[in-house]
């Protein structure tokens, strides 16, 4: 029977994080473990999934894309295993990834003592997220599940990304969407100017459509929703005043259902949401951005933390 202390070829089972339940017919829970890689004697994330499992086949095809990726950013895969049947148990595929011990987002916003980040902080750290992901354009890969339990803050304030694409295959999209923006490329640039909301607000943007399949979007994105004022997401600094102008600009332009201006363009993909960053750098001193230095985290957070 899998569980902990199960040796899987070079790696060792440590710590069960997760379980998803099958959300379908023809779906099988998921498991996410902590694990050891008893060769390099680094921790490793091992997803575990029925090899009936209907959706293995677009895992694996995500999971083999993702590791093509090349940004330090990015948490990696790193292998794919098949474990056979035994009598104790059924057959399972383990797709192995980097682990991460920074702070996800969630629990870095719900911080008492910094429940926010100061506009330039959360500019430069979405800004970075935009480029890795620029970086998998092209292999033609996008993300597609962006939320605020995929970003991890670590002590060197640097921000690193997990999921690519593989929790798009588990999940689908954060929320269902009836728009025509609704390509994995869309759903980023949503994603992104969501994560900049998150950043400085703690909010996470109301969503415009709910899924029957998800009657509680909040417990998938982990942090309170905006405020439901009339038929527009409010920008930021109508939820702060403190933010300048600068983040209202790019959420306006990114966010599905944020309120804008009449003539506003969307942006169009990573690339062009990581480009207005460096447009809004030579603009820098006309939005009275405050360098705050960067960012610590105020607490270690546990293991069942990570990686949701």
């Amino acid at each position: 029977m899998i569980g902990s202390g199960t040796k899987l070829n070079r790696y060792t089972l440590l710590e069960l994080i997760s379980e998803h339940a099958p959300a379908a017919s023809g779906q099988f829970t998921v498991q996410l473990w902590r694990g050891r890689d008893d060769i390099l004697d680094r921790d490793i994330a091992i997803r575990l999934m029925r090899t009936k499992d209907q959706r293995l086949i677009k895992v694996l095809g995500a999971a083999q894309a993702a590791a093509m990726a090349d940004d330090r950013r990015l948490l990696r895969v790193l292998d794919i295993l098949d474990i056979a049947a035994t009598e104790e148990d059924h057959s399972y595929t383990a797709i192995i990834s980097e682990w991460c011990t920074g702070t996800p987002l969630h629990i870095a916003v719900s911080g008492a003592d910094t429940p926010t980040f100061d506009a330039e902080f959360s500019l430069d750290s979405v800004a970075s997220i935009a480029w890795a992901l620029n970086a998998c354009l092209s292999i033609n890969l996008e993300h597609g599940r962006l939320r605020p339990s995929c970003i991890f803050l670590t002590e060197n304030s640097e921000v690193l990304i997990s999921g690519l694409a593989v929790d798009h295959a588990l999940f689908g999209p954060l929320f269902e969407s009836r728009t025509s923006q609704d390509s994995s490329t869309a759903r980023d640039v949503n994603g992104l100017g969501s994560l900049l909301y998150c950043f400085t607000t703690g909010l996470w943007p109301y969503p415009v459509y709910s899924s029957e399949k998800n009657p509680d979007p909040a417990l998938t994105v982990h942090v309170p929703f905006s405020p439901k004022i009339s038929k527009d997401i409010p920008l930021p600094s109508s939820v702060k005043a403190s933010i300048p102008r600068a983040v209202d600009e790019i959420v306006s332009r990114s966010v599905i259902g944020a309120s804008k201006s009449r003539g506003v363009t969307r942006i169009q993909d990573s690339l062009g949401f990581a480009s207005s960053f460096q447009w809004l750098v030579h603009r820098q001193v006309h939005f009275g951005l405050q360098r705050l230095g960067s960012w610590q985290p105020q607490q270690q957070e546990s293991p069942q933390q990570r990686h949701q």
